[in-house]
């Protein structure tokens, strides 16, 4: 995969795995904490979450690594489309933990169990133990937060969509901490019912998540019109549509292409104008050269010529 990309993108990939090794030592001490303070239905529903949040950048890891694979006869077209089926796991790994903690939270709401919420002692002093797992909360979302704009950054130079999505994660971290916080607030001031609401909205927010990473995936994997970062079809096929119509022998281009995870390819059938010469092989590849320096993420690309039929006669 290495190979494929410019050495601007080589850089930046170099840079997205030692900051994912970086996620997931940070994602495990956030686990510690949340998990020594997990007596609340919220803040198991966001251990869980940050256990599930250690899925995509391991996927992204192993993704990049099996990206690297030579072509072979068992893949021929090589493994570029591996982080797609990554992204697509862990979009399912998210609506299927979304629904348990929705049903759970409805389940204990509906019983009417008030969580416990036990008491610690500093000396002399009993501490609430809801301040504890407050401060474990903030940290479970400072932490996410803080690595999600880095990320960012280097998901638009490489045109990765599962790594933009795990950026995006930061702000569900954030909201989610913010929804257990204040579930915890509400049980300190009598409203029992606050913390499964909290672990409900938190439910939510990973369904919604869930629910959209799922979209781009599959809509990648069954190979629809590629799409910007932004959610936009991307302009690159209408480009090359616009370069193939300028040229003097061509009567008409169709051009179809796909996302190959963060690359692209596509092909082209070029309808040769009855009155031009046939290309020669110099001027298709002189041809391709120019599509291929439209855009970097175009690593391969078919051209193939027909003639153009005849104008019927009445």
């Amino acid at each position: 995969m290495a190979d494929a990309l410019p050495p601007q993108q080589q850089q930046a990939l170099r840079q997205a795995q030692r900051l994912e090794w970086i996620t997931l030592v940070a994602r495990a001490s956030v686990l510690v904490a949340l998990g020594l303070a997990a007596e609340s239905q919220a803040v198991r529903a966001l251990w869980l979450k940050n256990v599930l949040a250690c899925g995509p950048p391991i996927a992204f890891l192993v993704a990049t690594r099996l990206e690297q694979r030579r072509f072979d006869p068992r893949f021929p077209f090589g493994l570029y489309r591996v982080n797609m089926a990554a992204h697509l796991i862990n979009a399912l790994l998210l609506l299927a933990i979304g629904g348990y903690l929705l049903f759970s939270a409805g389940r204990h709401l509906h019983q009417g169990a008030a969580p416990e919420l036990g008491w610690m002692h500093w000396g002399d002093t009993p501490i609430w133990s809801g301040w504890l797992m407050m401060t474990a909360l903030a940290y479970s979302g400072v932490v996410p937060m803080l690595l999600g704009h880095p990320r960012r950054r280097l998901a638009l130079r490489l045109h990765d969509k599962a790594l933009l999505a795990d950026s995006a994660v930061g702000r569900a971290e954030w909201q989610c901490a913010i929804a257990a916080i204040a579930g915890l607030l509400g049980v300190h001031a009598g409203l029992w019912w606050a913390d499964y609401v909290a672990a409900g909205l938190i439910a939510l927010l990973i369904l919604r998540y869930g629910a959209r990473n799922f979209s781009e995936a599959l809509r990648g994997l069954i190979d629809e019109k590629p799409r910007r970062l932004d959610g936009r079809f991307d302009p690159l096929p209408d480009r090359i549509t616009e370069l193939l119509n300028n040229l003097d022998w061509v009567a008409s281009a169709d051009v179809r292409m796909r996302e190959e995870g963060r690359l692209l390819s596509g092909r082209a059938r070029v309808r040769v104008t009855a009155q031009a010469q046939p290309p020669t092989p110099e001027m298709l590849q002189q041809t391709l050269d120019s599509i291929h320096a439209l855009d970097w993420r175009l690593h391969d690309f078919a051209l193939t010529p027909v003639p153009d039929p005849p104008a019927s006669r009445d």
